[in-house]
């Protein structure tokens, strides 16, 4: 149990390492907010940099969408163990192709990032802002 529980946070560090050189050089598409009690610090914010990138990777913004100021806002709950519990947009962004882009998304991550060793809760929700514009820029 100590091995897996120090392998999952030296592959965390690792993903938060390569997302914020990541993000150094590019305008990020999404941004994260945590919710709910407690928690903070480096290994949150860890988690919040593993769960952002899952979610950034895998949104494919469809051909042709010229409403670069579409922001769609979901909320989403992960348990300890990095399943997705529940996803679902609670803004929309008034462009429906956006929207059903951020929705097929919401709909095939299934597996975000378990959260920190040291987490009190059994699952976490946070919030994502799906901003088309940076997602385009970067």
């Amino acid at each position: 149990a100590r091995e897996a529980a120090q392998a999952r946070r030296e592959a965390a560090a690792a993903i938060g390492q390569t997302v914020t050189g990541i993000q150094r050089g590019l305008s990020t598409s999404t941004s994260i907010e945590l919710q709910g009690p407690g928690g903070g610090g480096v290994t949150y914010a860890n988690f919040l940099q593993a769960v952002k990138k899952v979610y950034t990777d895998a949104w494919l913004v469809p051909d042709g969408i010229t409403d670069d100021s579409a922001t769609a806002t979901a909320s989403i709950t992960i348990a300890r163990d990095g399943r997705v519990i529940s996803a679902s947009i609670i803004r929309f962004s008034g462009n429906a192709e956006v929207d059903h882009s951020v929705q097929m998304t919401l709909d095939r991550v299934r597996y975000a990032a378990p959260l920190p060793d040291d987490a009190r809760e059994d699952q976490r929700t946070v919030t994502i802002n799906f901003n088309l514009k940076a997602k385009l820029l970067g």
